[in-house]
């Protein structure tokens, strides 16, 4: 988690600095003198702040109005504390309706300052969880078919090669007329769980829709993709799933050679799949 304090006391910027390493883990601190300095930092996105401790007096910029502007940016989610020696109704107000979510009385008080910490941690920490289930699938635990197209928009501008890969259950229909929709779920959450291990920073899977799944691997041109792809697939077709019933997957690989948009290596990685599929099943095509 990143902190940043705004005070032009470098006393206070120390006793809240020292306070803050003394009692919690994992928490990179950066301090600043003004406001000017924050917002110029923050429009550099090098790092984003989870937690502002800013004062309300600061030069240049005070910081109710430095508030008003952080809470205006629509990249910046970051719990702003206002401290202040003013501890009257009129300058809470103030802090509240500048957009600010607590306040820090002055003169600190270390248990003030860790209370009110502890409580914004465990609230973020909650909210981060419910956002990063709202983005999984509930039955495999993938990340979603929204979240596909999300990340494909990012990595089309962000890596120079990268490749998509679609694959499918072989027969799923036939699976779920025989055995019921019970055991297709229970198909698809084993399944979900043998694609889940593949994923890290360069392969993230997802679920696509029905028995579909897609998975999107960074710098790995087609070859490479490939690989993968087949890994996963004997890794599959060696199984036995729920009742003993044997599953094979098709797949089809594409790359971000010659494409001018994220639709185009969706359009080539699906006709690859309806290859395989065409042409007997339980292969990958690239």
């Amino acid at each position: 988690m990143n902190l940043f304090i705004v005070d032009d006391s470098v006393l206070i910027q120390k006793k809240l600095k020292d306070t803050i390493e003394k009692n919690f883990e994992d928490i990179n601190i950066s301090l600043f003198n003004s406001s000017e300095e924050l917002l110029n930092f923050i429009e550099m996105k090098i790092k984003k702040p989870d937690f502002i401790f800013l004062d309300v007096i600061l030069p240049g910029i005070d910081g109710l109005k430095t508030c008003k502007i952080l809470k205006k940016l629509s990249d910046l989610d970051s719990y702003i504390f206002i401290m202040t020696s003013q501890d009257t109704d009129e300058t809470l107000e103030k802090a509240f309706k500048s957009g600010a979510d607590d306040f820090i009385l002055k003169p600190l008080r270390e248990p003030e300052i860790i209370a009110r910490l502890k409580t914004y941690i465990k609230l973020k920490n909650y909210i981060d969880k419910l956002e990063e289930l709202n983005k999984r699938d509930f039955l495999t635990e993938l990340y979603n078919k929204s979240q596909f197209y999300e990340n494909l928009k990012k990595v089309v501008y962000e890596e120079d090669v990268f490749s998509v890969l679609f694959i499918d259950i072989d027969d799923f229909k036939q699976i779920n007329d025989t055995y019921g929709h019970m055991t297709g779920d229970h198909i698809l959450e084993e399944l979900g769980k043998i694609i889940k291990k593949y994923e890290n920073k360069m392969i993230v899977p997802f679920r696509y829709g029905g028995e579909e799944f897609s998975i999107l691997i960074k710098k790995y041109d087609r070859q490479k993709a490939y690989l993968v792809a087949e890994e996963l697939r004997k890794k599959i077709e060696d199984k036995l799933f729920y009742k003993n019933i044997k599953v094979t997957i098709s797949g089809g690989v594409a790359d971000n050679s010659n494409i001018d948009n994220y639709s185009d290596i969706i359009e080539i990685a699906d006709s690859k799949l309806y290859i395989a599929k065409s042409n007997g099943k339980n292969q990958i095509v690239i």
